[in-house]
């Protein structure tokens, strides 16, 4: 079964009165790297996490998203915007199309946390590599490059171990941070100019 955790940023004084961030993540490690991150490029935003691990791990042992793990991503989305969540950011890059669609019926700005880093990427580069940890993560992260390329840019997929994130377009509060989280990654691990 898989853990839930709810946890809710209470150390900043006077939180009811902030924003609200709500990071949907699948991995148990992210809660901890991401919150020093947002209280860093959003001092004015409180946040709390929502993990469940077994979105991920479905998809891996299925070799696809399935429909219920897209529709249990989205109640996770939709029990984020009832619990006051300002805006949610889903930083696992293989549910990326998932995302995509729950957006369009959710209250609340919804972002890809891998965003910023393909906007980046095609904004730098013609011919981009993707890595990725897990093969479940180069279909939606090259679509989602294909969609920001404008013209298209060729794509090449490739699969070896290494940490890539994800970035919003929204709230410009969170555009900035996020898209320099992603800049960093991209400018390390993605992207080299012609």
């Amino acid at each position: 079964m898989a853990a839930i955790v709810a946890l809710r940023n209470v150390a900043l004084t006077g939180w009811t009165d902030m924003p609200m961030l709500a990071l949907i993540h699948t991995v148990a490690t992210l809660p901890a790297v991401f919150q020093p991150l947002v209280r860093q490029a959003l001092p004015g935003w409180s946040s709390f996490n929502i993990l469940d691990e077994s979105l991920l791990q479905h998809t891996i042992r299925d070799g696809a998203r399935s429909n219920r793990t897209k529709q249990r991503l989205a109640q996770y989305v939709f029990s984020a915007a009832d619990a006051g969540a300002d805006a949610i950011v889903v930083t696992c890059s293989t549910l990326g199309n998932a995302v995509d669609s729950i957006a369009s019926i959710t209250s609340v700005p919804l972002f890809r946390i891998d965003q910023g880093m393909a906007n980046e990427a095609v904004r730098k580069a013609q011919r981009i590599g993707v890595l990725a940890t897990l093969p479940s993560t180069l279909e939606p992260t090259g679509t989602m490059i294909r969609n920001a390329a404008r013209p298209p840019t060729g794509i090449a997929l490739l699969w070896r171990n290494s940490v890539t994130a994800r970035s919003a377009d929204s709230l410009p509060e969170i555009r900035r941070p996020m898209t320099q989280w992603s800049s960093t990654v991209s400018q390390r691990w993605l992207c080299r100019p012609n």
